[in-house]
């Protein structure tokens, strides 16, 4: 459990910090470049990420299934993940030039030739994370995820510094994945990682686990992006740039949830092998780590969510502050993620069915909330929908595990945690007592609210903060021994 929690613990970081470099960018851009141009450079990215989720197909997810399954067999696992890439890569440059005419028309300039050399060099060899992880070495992400983020941030905010010009930030950022690409290939080709024959019986076993999460995953990003699309075809680039800074809170949940996900998905694999129920727990209190992180800070971005916009993305965004609180609700259903149990199992059929059935709803109630209350419409369709995907999952968890509602979750730790998270908010409104500046009282009582939430829990006896509390001062009783 110590190196779990070590693993864990170095990945959050990992992810902490490229979330925080990441952040910087729009913290700088939305000052350098005006609401137009901004909005033309997430035009860009919106298209690119979608496409390289399409392409992607999750193919480098199988490597966190088949290494620690098969460690034997690693070498053919990695080298027919980097075929199927770029297989993927190529057919998707050559569908992008058939579809140009078709992109340009809902687009508002042609960045279709960086697009093409973008997609390729950014998927092919993109599965260093899947990989370490799967090894159980959490430090060589850290290492090269947060140099990588951190090189590609600089490159872009310098560049549109200096320049103010969309397209050659575009192409900035192509020269980056070139250059990582080439780093890439020589490291696993220096640690001959790569296979020289192709084991098409693994292949095919690859392709089993892949196509249907595939698939699944495919449709889930095409929902949480479909909205935006929608606004930037619909409204333009300008309202496309407010939109994305109003659902700019979402990673926080996920670098915790992520992080602890991808060290113990492994393991709950390995353990589902000897007893399902084995995994599940494993799982549960997986989730009840992702509350305890996600509902106070759930409570805190809630409750000052016009100083955050305003703070960090100036007044110009104001009117992305109604979209934040909305896509906070998101953030807290993710709390509850639902897949791990069947993926570990390898049942990743359901999925396919499970995300276009709510994709379906998001664009029915898309088209509908927007008719109504306008640009907050696809915000609330995409929360509404992914609502609905949960309860669905969470009905194929209880059938495949044989297991009641009561035994979904750890249901009574999950509402002391949301009981804590409420008791301690008069803290905040105590805040508003005191006439001092807004952004020093935000932080000076989010603080406090934090504090006291987080004492709450280890008097309670958390189990899960318990455990992180005493491996901290081991850590700290260690270095000083």
């Amino acid at each position: 459990m110590s190196s779990l929690f070590s693993r864990t613990l170095i990945l959050i970081l990992s992810r902490v910090m490229n979330y925080s470099i990441i952040l910087l960018s729009p913290i700088f851009l939305v000052r350098i470049l005006d609401i137009e141009s901004y909005g033309q450079y997430r035009e860009f990215i919106l298209y690119a990420m979608i496409c390289v989720n399409i392409l992607g197909f999750s193919i480098n997810s199988n490597l966190f299934y088949f290494i620690p399954k098969a460690p034997d067999k690693e070498r053919e696992c990695v080298t027919n993940t980097a075929i199927l890439t770029f297989i993927a890569s190529f057919i998707g440059a050559i569908i992008v030039v058939i579809f140009k005419p078709l992109i340009l028309a809902k687009t508002s300039y042609d960045f279709i030739l960086p697009l093409i050399f973008y997609l390729f060099f950014f998927l092919n060899l993109n599965f260093w994370e899947p990989y370490w992880l799967a090894k159980k070495r959490s430090d060589n992400v850290l290492y090269y995820s947060t140099l990588r983020t951190l090189i590609r941030m600089t490159v872009v905010i310098l560049i549109a510094y200096f320049t103010r010009d969309v397209n050659v930030i575009i192409y900035s950022m192509v020269v980056v994945e070139v250059v990582r690409f080439v780093f890439v290939f020589f490291f696993f080709a220096r640690i001959k990682v790569f296979s020289k024959k192709l084991n098409f019986g693994i292949i095919k076993e690859q392709l089993t686990f892949i196509i249907p999460l595939g698939v699944a995953s495919t449709i889930i990003y095409f929902n949480s992006r479909i909205s935006h699309l929608f606004i930037s075809v619909n409204l333009g680039v300008s309202f496309l740039a407010i939109y994305t800074i109003g659902s700019y809170q979402v990673p926080i949940i996920n670098i915790i949830r992520g992080s602890v996900g991808d060290v113990l998905f492994p393991e709950i694999v390995q353990r589902n092998l000897k007893d399902p129920l084995h995994g599940l727990k494993l799982w549960q209190k997986k989730n009840v780590i992702a509350c305890c992180v996600s509902f106070p800070f759930f409570v805190i971005l809630f409750f000052y969510a016009d100083i955050f916009i305003k703070t960090l993305f100036t007044n110009t965004y104001i009117e992305a502050i109604p979209i934040f609180k909305i896509y906070l609700f998101f953030m807290l259903r993710q709390s509850f993620e639902m897949s791990s149990p069947l993926r570990s199992l390898n049942k990743n059929k359901p999925f396919v069915l499970a995300n276009i059935f709510t994709l379906s709803i998001n664009v029915f109630l898309m088209f509908t909330l927007f008719k109504l209350i306008g640009i907050l419409g696809p915000a609330l369709a995409f929360v509404l929908a992914d609502i609905a995907q949960a309860l669905y999952l969470a009905t194929l968890v209880l059938r495949v595990y044989k297991i009641r509602i009561k035994d979904l979750q750890m249901w009574e730790k999950v509402f002391k945690i949301a009981g804590v998270a409420l008791i301690c908010l008069p803290v905040l409104y105590l805040g508003q007592l005191f006439n001092i500046n807004e952004i020093f009282r935000a932080l000076v009582f989010s603080t406090c609210y934090l504090t006291i939430y987080a004492f709450s829990l280890f008097f309670l006896r958390f189990e899960e903060i318990n455990v992180i509390v005493f491996h901290i001062k081991d850590k700290i009783n260690s270095a000083y021994a």
